[in-house]
């Protein structure tokens, strides 16, 4: 048989014929693999439905859920290893809003409601389109391309039992197309001058000079073209840049552990500009919650492969999310 013919991988998942008390449990199950995913107010009221299609090289989810609390924590982070991109997109008309979340940094989502669609697309896939996409974390923008970005979504799953895999490669790269004019940046990955505040322009060039050993406060400063105060400022809710600068170089390491089995960790702490493996270990630990060894072997037990992706039972959203390797 042609694969290329074969349907689209799709999996449905919906609380509504679990009883009212096992409800949040069975939801927790189905995307706790990715978050950790905290008791809302009232458990027996909770409801979630969820539908997924597997693009190849990005998943489209489409949720409704009540309202809990999602967080990916730093421990976490270090033992899935998951890097990926997630997109959010919601609302409609005028008022569609696109938001953008590294799964390799923390973050949390206090109380929220979710109703509208995510994109799970791998880093070197989103950054095509947005440079270095990790800069855009905790990114959020409401104009009408967000709310054509939705309404072509909702077709997207709609339409998703009648399509076939063959066209799948194409399908991706417009949702990404798509996704990319929302947000507004340009041809060379960059969001467009007006909106690249100082804050987005220190944090591009950190990322792309962390290899540097000179690489600190005054360089980054001197360099952006802002005083030391002002930079302090602006990396203030992380501990200050030289705090912002580590914890962007433990999540680059993170990634080296996760992908190249073939480093040792001290390779890996001279790669990221640690002092030693010493002292690499010890900061890794008192970021992420585990030491890299830890990080490394349960990356090791999970595996890295493409999965064959099947029309599947509650957990298989965050299955396909832990396996996403495909390119587009």
């Amino acid at each position: 048989m042609d694969l290329a013919a074969q349907a689209l991988p799709i999996a449905h998942f919906s609380t509504d014929d679990i009883e009212p008390a096992s409800r949040f449990e069975s939801w927790r199950a189905a995307v706790g693999g990715l978050y950790d995913i905290h008791h809302p107010f009232d458990v027996e009221g909770f409801s979630g439905q969820a539908s997924s299609v597997h693009l190849g090289g990005l998943i489209l989810g489409q949720m409704q859920a009540a309202s809990a609390t999602y967080e990916r924590s730093r421990r976490r982070i270090a033992l899935d290893g998951l890097d990926h991109i997630i997109f959010g997109v919601s609302g409609s008309g005028d008022h569609g809003r696109v938001t953008v979340q590294d799964m390799s940094q923390p973050f949390e989502m206090p109380d929220a409601a979710l109703e509208g669609f995510c994109l799970i697309v791998p880093r070197h896939i989103a950054a095509r389109g947005l440079g270095g996409p990790n800069r855009l974390h905790g990114f959020g923008a409401a104009n009408p391309t967000g709310g054509l970005a939705a309404s072509f979504l909702t077709s997207v799953v709609a339409t998703a039992p009648r399509l076939s895999a063959r066209g799948c490669r194409q399908l991706a790269s417009a949702v990404m197309e798509l996704l990319t004019a929302a947000i507004g940046v340009d041809g060379s990955g960059r969001l467009p001058v007006r909106r690249r505040s100082k804050r987005l322009k220190a944090g591009e060039y950190i990322e792309a000079n962390l290899a540097d050993l000179a690489l600190c406060a005054d360089k980054v400063a001197r360099d952006v073209g802002v005083s030391r105060s002002v930079l302090y400022g602006l990396f203030k809710d992380e501990g200050g840049v030289g705090k912002y600068i580590q914890s962007r170089r433990l999540a680059w390491a993170n990634r080296l552990l996760v992908e190249d089995s073939n480093l040792r960790i001290a390779d890996i702490a001279e790669i990221c500009c640690f002092s030693s493996e010493s002292h690499f270990s010890r900061a890794f630990r008192a970021w992420f919650g585990a030491p890299p060894r830890e990080a490394r072997k349960s990356s090791v037990s999970r595996g890295v492969r493409t999965i064959v992706a099947h029309r599947g039972d509650a957990e298989t959203f965050s299955t396909w999310v832990r396996t996403l390797r495909a390119d587009l």
